[in-house]
């Protein structure tokens, strides 16, 4: 009978054991579980931000192609509507027509003009700021 109670000690003990072991090795797996996920948390927050700064930049720079298309539409109508006046001018049949024509394109032309000097006093402001800051700075760097 020791034998067997023995043996039936010596299983209970192994089963307690290993029972003890696989709960041990649960939690020790719950908290590993528990780490890579924070570390897996973290990366997405990591990669969302890298996401959102390249979009923005993306934006940006989008933004001012935009921006500069625009400028090139502008100068796209204003061919388009001298190759009007030009047409019209070619077209034009009777005297009364050509004057009439005539007075228009040369209002189209004066318009130009006017927005030709406008982007000229645009850039020389502009670079009179440039020039200005660029003063500013050398005359803090000698100070």
């Amino acid at each position: 009978m020791s034998t067997v109670a023995d043996f039936a000690t010596a299983a209970i003990s192994a089963t307690a054991g290993v029972v003890g072991t696989l709960i041990i090795r649960r939690g020790q797996g719950r908290d590993t579980d528990r780490t890579v996920d924070a570390q897996l948390e973290e990366h997405r927050d990591g990669m969302m931000l890298d996401l959102l700064r390249a979009a923005r930049e993306e934006r940006a720079a989008m933004q001012a192609d935009l921006e500069r298309w625009r400028a090139i539409a502008a100068h796209l109508d204003d061919f388009d509507l001298a190759l009007s006046h030009i047409e019209a001018l070619l077209a034009a049949e009777t005297e009364n027509e050509r004057a009439s024509v005539a007075r228009s394109a040369h209002a189209f032309l004066g318009r130009i003009e006017v927005k030709r000097r406008a982007q000229q006093q645009v850039r020389a402001e502009a670079q009179l700021g440039v020039s200005v800051a660029g003063l500013n700075e050398q005359a803090k760097k000698g100070s």
